[in-house]
């Protein structure tokens, strides 16, 4: 019936409709026209969702020896770029150095020479890749392979650029290797708008200095994450200087800097450098994500008058502590009015707290509380209420309480009530009791997909062994969780949580509940019952956040934040 269908446009927008790579693939086995049209499809790539990624190096080596025509055909439809293997390696990812050398010891055979370089980057064509992403180092395996990348990386096309930091000198050179005057530097980057470099450790190779590129682009969105180890042989980046070269860049709107074992105190020195000149160096600034920051820098946040997206302390805590501090911290926030996603550290917080920041930000879509050291909790269940009330556009919702803190059902009932965009509710350590009456008055969470307590009890589980009760729970939990998916609580007992016709004597079922532990057991029996997956191993919450940030990111500042991690473990940043 497809091979029947021989008008190109139409093909097309067969194709364009198709949800999954695999499919688009069958497609391009009916005939030479659907091959044509869908192979231009899965070679678009995609920047943002993993799952459109652009066909890793080893798929491209492979094409290459077979056929320059079709690579230069499919390359044609490059719109973003990326050079990199399928997928990291599977071990721990504890020693993130020694796995990215585990994982990227491949080579890219375009690069043993200039032609074959020109067919996989387009410099010359009228359309080429406004994406290139080079996220790893690789090895030369050939001598002079690295010559044919001099004055390519980047091309004039190009607006966004994901490199290695191995990859800096590259950008300010001619053909020949040689270092381009200013003016000429500045004329080959002056259509780059976002630039996300990655430092991973090299022993016995010296390290670029990425400063050196910032003094002639000027971007909307810079992107720096250091994951060399402490101690590395390298020089690594001084840091000083970078924050130094970011303070010129006056149209920025994102900024991430992410230091995950960096010595340098990366807050104190932007802290600094942005006080040693204009109070707000940058006037555009709608997002912000650092992995550390102290006291100085927290202070500065307001001056950013356009934030829209406020990410601290996300890998280290806060270097400062104690109940003034989180005043400050609070204080500095609430003023950013426009705030739609936060995501942070706090050492100390109570109930007015979390009501104190969500009442500030009535447009917030995202809030993410961690701890900090010494963290204290202390909410009761009346203030859910007014809390839930403040945030009728929330889409996620993040409590990660370091200890076990028991809620009652108002949680879920005010969530329910009040935040119809819901997608996500986290309360990582808090556990919930509910039963059967009380669930029946809770709203019907229309879109949420991730919940999560370390435990949810039901009152009076014994009562639930008679399988017409057992069955209205089942009823009941699905009609208020209609697009759940994953298992709201890590559970995994032995024991069956075995259903009988009814059950007459009541001191039988008494002793039925001290021999075996009846509401775990019910609850691991509803979870598979429904179908829920193990969010351990499918990562649901985290694939669901990340492509909903990604597209926040977008809508806000124009370019996504790609953390490293996502060409390491692409499935954890694909939409299925």
């Amino acid at each position: 019936m497809a091979a029947m269908i021989a008008i190109p446009e139409l093909v097309a927008l067969i194709i364009d409709q198709l949800e999954e790579p695999a499919d688009v693939l069958t497609c391009a086995r009916i005939n030479s026209l659907w091959n044509i049209l869908a192979l231009k499809q899965l070679y678009k790539g995609s920047i943002s969702d993993m799952k459109w990624r652009f066909p890793d190096v080893e798929s491209l080596n492979s094409l290459l020896v077979a056929s320059r025509d079709r690579f230069d055909r499919n390359m044609s439809s490059a719109d973003h770029l990326l050079i990199a293997p399928e997928k990291g390696a599977d071990q721990p990812y504890q020693s993130r150095t020694r796995q990215w050398q585990s994982a990227f010891s491949g080579y890219c055979r375009a690069w043993r020479s200039e032609k074959d370089t020109e067919l996989l980057l387009r410099p010359h064509h009228e359309r080429g890749p406004s994406t290139v992403a080079i996220p790893f180092q690789f090895p030369w395996r050939y001598a002079g392979a690295h010559h044919a990348l001099w004055g390519l990386l980047p091309h004039p096309k190009v607006k966004y650029l994901v490199i290695d930091l191995s990859y800096c000198d590259f950008l300010t050179c001619d053909r020949k290797g040689l270092q381009l005057a200013p003016a000429d530097a500045m004329r080959k980057l002056s259509n780059l708008k976002a630039l996300a470099i990655h430092e991973i450790s090299s022993p016995g190779m010296a390290s670029p200095d990425p400063s050196e590129v910032l003094h002639y682009c000027d971007l909307d969105m810079f992107h720096y994450e250091d994951l060399s180890r402490i101690g590395a042989e390298n020089k690594k980046t001084d840091m000083k200087q970078l924050c130094r070269s970011l303070v010129r860049h006056r149209n920025l709107k994102g900024l991430a800097l992410l230091m995950h074992q960096h010595e340098d105190p990366i807050g104190g020195f932007l802290a600094s450098e942005v006080q040693s000149g204009d109070n707000n160096p940058w006037p555009e600034l709608k997002a912000l994500c650092l992995s550390e920051a102290n006291k100085p820098l927290i202070e500065l946040i307001p001056s950013f008058t356009k934030l829209e997206m406020l990410d601290l302390g996300s890998i280290r805590s806060f270097s400062v502590g104690g109940s003034r501090d989180t005043k400050t911290i609070v204080n500095s926030i609430t003023k950013c009015k426009k705030l739609k996603f936060i995501d942070i550290e706090l050492p100390r917080m109570d109930s007015s707290t979390l009501l104190q920041i969500a009442s500030a930000c009535p447009d917030l879509r995202k809030l993410r509380i961690s701890p900090g050291e010494d963290f204290d909790l202390c909410i009761g269940g009346p203030d859910w209420e007014a809390l839930a009330q403040a945030l009728p556009n929330v889409v996620f919702f993040s409590l990660l309480v370091c200890f076990c803190h028991e809620f009652d059902s108002s949680l879920l009932e005010a969530f329910a009530k009040h935040c119809p965009k819901l997608q996500c509710l986290e309360v990582t350590e808090g556990s919930i009791e509910t039963d059967l009456d009380t669930l029946s008055t809770i709203p019907q969470f229309g879109n949420l997909r991730q919940l999560k307590f370390a435990e949810i009890e039901f009152r009076d589980v014994a009562t639930f062994v008679v399988r017409s009760n057992y069955e209205q729970l089942m009823e009941e939990w699905q009609r208020v969780f209609p697009r759940l998916g994953n298992n709201p609580c890590d559970i995994t007992i032995d024991d069956p949580f075995e259903l009988v016709e009814e059950y007459d004597d009541r001191r039988e079922m008494s002793d039925m509940e001290e021999c075996m532990p009846l509401s775990t057991a019910l609850s691991s029996k509803l979870w598979n019952d429904l179908g829920y997956v193990n969010d351990d191993d499918m990562h649901s919450c985290d694939k669901v956040m990340h492509m909903w940030q990604t597209q926040m990111e977008v809508e806000t500042f124009g370019w996504p934040i790609i953390p490293l991690e996502a060409y390491i473990k692409p499935g954890d940043y694909s939409s299925s």
